[in-house]
């Protein structure tokens, strides 16, 4: 028990330091040789997607439809930017948790994450297959 809270205060404690040391969402593209504002660069490829919010489309009237288009369309772009640089962050983590790993730690995680890759892949051709995956059958029975 003890170890696992160890455990537990040491992956929290990495992500911690992790977040503390991010640098600015300014980073270098390295496939190109640019430098690039990450978080803006990804922001700018997604266009701002209109739709009403869950049920809003029963009580609404035109003119109330345009303002709330309006408003996503003002805070779309922000948030979008928002992903982004979360996204940039979540990176540079995962980089630094990974180089934690020894080089036979890491190729044993490519090998699993393939599997799990191959495993979802499996499930989704099955499941537009109309079949039901194997795991959503055995629940049913229990």
């Amino acid at each position: 028990m003890a170890k696992q809270r160890l455990l537990g205060g040491l992956g929290c404690a990495v992500i911690v330091l992790g977040l503390m040391a991010v640098q600015p969402a300014l980073t270098a593209d390295t496939t190109k040789g640019n430098a690039e504002p990450a978080a803006e660069k990804a922001a700018a490829k997604k266009p701002v997607q209109l739709r009403l919010p869950a049920h809003y489309g029963k009580i609404v009237d035109e003119k109330q439809r345009e303002r709330i288009y309006a408003i996503q369309k003002e805070y779309g772009p922000k948030i979008q930017e928002l992903k982004a640089q979360l996204q940039v962050l979540m990176d540079q983590r995962d980089q630094k948790i990974e180089a934690v790993l020894t080089p036979e730690q890491r190729k044993e995680l490519a090998t699993i994450k393939e599997a799990a890759k191959a495993k979802r892949k499996k499930a989704v051709a099955t499941k537009k297959d109309g079949a039901e995956p194997q795991a959503a059958k055995a629940d049913a029975v229990k």
